[in-house]
């Protein structure tokens, strides 16, 4: 009797370990892929005399990036300059080594450098046909050169920057573990954010400035709030660049 208890007593205790062992959860397996916006195009220009009409040896330099966002059809640009002093800029409207007229004025209050720029309203679709048909430039104009000293098209096109995201989520630890990998692209900055799929939301983890494709972060353990995001893919990667400071490519992270 008292061997039949043992051996009962024994048989419960690894019963007991065996479910023990199988109630801890298993790691999750995190993805994701990254691409731009496709209503977010971009570009990136050179400022120069050889490229105004007719061509000057001026030494002033410059250069504008910026984005265009075909849903609000608003142009954002940063321009920068040197070696220049400004009497006035614009954007106008003419293809490359032709000259045309003024369709936006930039502010002369003050000629900042960086200058950031917005398009005061949405394009009409007529300005939208010419934007994206690289009809239209940025010209610096100058008391030295008063039709312009420096100038250059701005075309506007999709990234081509693209990546990749794995990893894993320890549901014990509630540590997660992701690699970056990313190409076409040069960042600036690079974050986890709170947010689900065409929603923009504040930083969670900012992944450092070490950039380079094939990238490792470990995160900090999640707090009980954060798990539940990253189970109901309300998390994602966002990476930055200097031409799309909101950031140019991002993708949800998919734990399961």
């Amino acid at each position: 009797m008292k061997k039949i208890f043992i051996l009962s007593a024994f048989t419960l205790f690894v019963a007991m370990s065996c479910q023990k062992e199988e109630e801890v959860p298993a790691d999750m397996m995190v993805m994701g892929t990254l691409a731009g916006n496709p209503n977010l195009l971009f570009t990136s220009t050179t400022l120069s005399g050889a490229n105004e009409v007719p061509s000057n040896t001026s030494t002033g330099s410059g250069t504008a990036v910026g984005t265009y966002n075909k849903g609000t059809k608003i142009i954002d640009l940063n321009v920068i300059y040197k070696d220049i002093t400004p009497s006035n800029w614009h954007i106008h409207k003419a293809a490359a080594g032709a000259s045309g007229g003024v369709v936006f004025a930039f502010s002369t209050a003050e000629f900042k450098i960086p200058f950031v720029y917005k398009s005061p309203a949405a394009l009409t679709d007529a300005q939208e046909t010419d934007l994206l048909a690289g009809l239209y430039y940025v010209n610096i104009h100058s008391a030295k050169v008063p039709a312009g000293e420096i100038r250059g098209q701005i075309p506007f096109a999709a990234s081509k920057a693209t990546g990749s995201i794995e990893g894993s989520y320890n549901p014990n630890t509630k540590i997660v573990t992701v690699k970056v990998n990313y190409s076409d692209i040069t960042p600036t900055a690079w974050h986890i954010h709170k947010g689900g799929e065409n929603e923009s939301g504040p930083v969670v983890f900012d992944l450092g400035t070490s950039f380079s494709s094939g990238f490792s972060y470990t995160s900090p353990a999640l707090t009980a709030e954060q798990e539940t995001d990253l189970k109901a893919g309300n998390m994602y990667v966002n990476i930055h660049t200097a031409r799309a400071p909101g950031g140019e490519i991002r993708g949800q992270l998919i734990a399961h």
